[in-house]
């Protein structure tokens, strides 16, 4: 990824990457500037291996259990799946409410979807309501079960 965001004009510009391993492995990070550039800039390099508490999350075999509740302090980084495992019963509906706090659309273009223990989307919603303009954002998907089963919340972007 190269990107280097300086909109408004700053003195500091930040470039994120993000990415998700499928196993245990050892990864390099590879930092480098282009040619022919009369300045040298100094920088910071901040690396972290979970964006927050539920980490690893990113697959339905590792899914965490939750219940209902509110859960804080959760990362999406761009081009992620978050899975979270809840136990429902015939005839329960889930309600989840994902709330973004930023006052525009997120860039990884969030969304919520509900899926089965085979993997499949029951239910999702892709729509970010700021309107009117707010410091928040919410994404709002209900379904009900038609069986006592495991499905898995997907929060991804």
């Amino acid at each position: 990824m190269r990107s280097y965001d300086t909109t408004p004009v700053s003195d500091t510009g930040t470039i994120d990457v993000a990415w998700e391993s499928d196993k245990t492995q050892t990864v390099y990070v590879r930092v480098y500037g282009g040619l022919n550039r009369e300045v040298a800039p100094s920088y910071e390099l901040t690396v972290t291996t979970k964006n927050d508490d539920f980490e690893p999350n990113g697959v339905l075999e590792v899914a965490p259990s939750i219940t209902p509740g509110t859960y804080e302090n959760l990362t999406l980084v761009s081009e992620e799946d978050d899975y979270y495992a809840l136990s429902v019963e015939k005839g329960e509906t889930v309600n989840v409410t994902a709330t973004f706090r930023s006052p525009l659309r997120p860039a990884n273009d969030p969304a919520v979807a509900i899926v089965n223990e085979q993997g499949n989307q029951v239910d999702w919603v892709r729509s970010y309501d700021t309107t009117p303009v707010s410091d928040t954002g919410t994404i709002d998907v209900a379904w009900e079960s038609d069986k006592a089963q495991t499905v898995y919340v997907r929060v991804y972007g």
